[in-house]
This record gives C-alpha cells, sequence and structure tokens, in this order.
C-alpha cells in the first residue's frame, strides 16, 4: 500500500468518525454520509422497512413523501438493501395501481351437497349431555360417573330406540344397560334427549323464533320439560328436573331452530 492510499483511508476513517459523531441532519451532512457508506444513525431497518408501506402508498398517491416522512427519505439514500426493497415494492404498486396486475378472484364456495344433512341426533348429542351433566350434579351426582362414561354409548344405541324413548326394562335392554331397569342417571339422560327432542319436533323454527323473540319460549320449555320429567323420572320428579332443565340450558336461541328444522326439513 502506497502512502497516498494510506493517507486517503487514513483521512476517510477520520470523515467516517466525525460524521458518525455528528449529530447534524443538513443536507450536506447527510450527502456526506451517504457517500461514506456509515448506516443511519436515526432510523433503523426494521423501521424502516415497517414505514415502507405507508412511504409507497402515499407516493403513487402523489403525496410528498420526502417531506412527509424526511427520516426514512434519509434512510434510503443511506441503505442500499432498503432503497431496493422500497423499489421493488413502488414497482408493484405502480403496476397495481395501472390495472396491470388483475385483482384476484374470490375463491367460490365449496359445493358440499353430497355430505348427508346433520341429523338431530348429531346435532343435540353436546347439549344435551351438557344438560344431562348439570341435571345429574344437582339431582343425582353419584350418576356423573356413569354419564361421563356410557354417555356415547346411548346415542349410538338411540336409533334403535325410535321416537318413543319412555325406558321400559325391555327398551333399557335395547339399549345395552340390562333388564333390570334403567339407573337414574340413565332416566335423566334419556329425559333429557326426549325433552329436547320433543321441544324441537313440536314446533317449527318459525315458531320457535316467535316464541323467543316474546319471551315466551322459556315458558313452553318448562312445561314439555316437567310433562316428560313427570313420565320419566315420575310424578314427584317432573317439577325438578324442569326447574334443573332450564337452569342449565346452554344459552343458544340460535340451536332451537337449527334442531327443529332437522325434523322439519321442508320448513
Amino acid at each position: 500500500m502506497t502512502e497516498q492510499n494510506q493517507s486517503l483511508e487514513e483521512q476517510l476513517a477520520q470523515l467516517k468518525a466525525r460524521l458518525a459523531a455528528s449529530e447534524a441532519t443538513d443536507p450536506v451532512t447527510h450527502l456526506a454520509r451517504a457517500v461514506a457508506g456509515i448506516d443511519d444513525p436515526v432510523l433503523s431497518h426494521e423501521a424502516c422497512e415497517a414505514h415502507l408501506p405507508t412511504y409507497v402508498d402515499e407516493e403513487v398517491a402523489g403525496l410528498d413523501v420526502a417531506a412527509l416522512y424526511p427520516d426514512v427519505k434519509r434512510h434510503l439514500d443511506l441503505c442500499e438493501d432498503c432503497a431496493d426493497l422500497y423499489i421493488a415494492m413502488l414497482e408493484l404498486a405502480e403496476a397495481e395501481a395501472e390495472g396491470q396486475i388483475p385483482l384476484a378472484e374470490a375463491a367460490p364456495a365449496p359445493d358440499l351437497h353430497f355430505l348427508p344433512p346433520v341429523s338431530f341426533v348429531e346435532l343435540a348429542k353436546d347439549s344435551v349431555l351438557t344438560i344431562a351433566t348439570g341435571i345429574l350434579k344437582s339431582l343425582a351426582p353419584t350418576g356423573l360417573g356413569e354419564l361421563d362414561i356410557f354417555g356415547d354409548v346411548f346415542f349410538e344405541r338411540i336409533a334403535e330406540v325410535g321416537r318413543d324413548i319412555r325406558l321400559t326394562p325391555q327398551r333399557a335392554s335395547a339399549l345395552g344397560f340390562g333388564s333390570e331397569g334403567a339407573p337414574l342417571w340413565l332416566r335423566t339422560l334419556a329425559a333429557t334427549y326426549e325433552t329436547t327432542r320433543r321441544l324441537a319436533e313440536s314446533y317449527s323454527p318459525a315458531e320457535i323464533e316467535v316464541q323467543i323473540n316474546q319471551a315466551a319460549w322459556t315458558k313452553t320449555v318448562n312445561a314439555v320439560a316437567r310433562q316428560v320429567g313427570e313420565e320419566m323420572l315420575g310424578s314427584d320428579q317432573g317439577a325438578a328436573f324442569a326447574q334443573q332443565y332450564q337452569a342449565v340450558l346452554p344459552n343458544q336461541p340460535d340451536l332451537w331452530p337449527l334442531l327443529s328444522k332437522t325434523l322439519h326439513p321442508g320448513a
């Protein structure tokens, strides 16, 4: 290395040191930093990249972004990587503004007509189990373990019983729970299911919505739950069952018309 080259390098190093230590933001100092290859002391690369979408959009809109965002403009002058990103984003935005890039079309909704409709049992299962669990917690907590274990079996076998699920010994046996008679937890689950099914079958979706809007649905639910409770749990248990059914009923008013629709497909 010649003495002249060493002298130039030393001078450049001294210039960089002075510029790095300087807080001046005038155009001459800014140009000197760019020539000397000094990183922007004010705005980081990450901060500049975060500003670029707005910077580019407003430039395409015709605004004076250099005056609006002087820190970003200065950083772009100093940083080659950010400047390259800015140019790419600007070219893309200008092409979109000129209609050179077609807008993506929304994907068509999938055709699911081939899927079988959801049955009442499938749609009601989770709600029925939730309600039955809440009722048992209050009326017969010792049956919660059996409900947890055998609840799914009830819904798997419910098709064998049909619409009338009064649990006579024969029907209990058909469900797979022996011929000695249905235990209390099973009768509670069956009463919960039957109450839900009877409500959905007795009223069309439109009728249910009218009753909900008129605040009459609660009274209807109570009456049906009490009737089913007396039929399946005993005349002395109807009121308590109805009270607990309503107490733990999920707050899902939209569910009732959906349940009804599965039993009134033309409604």
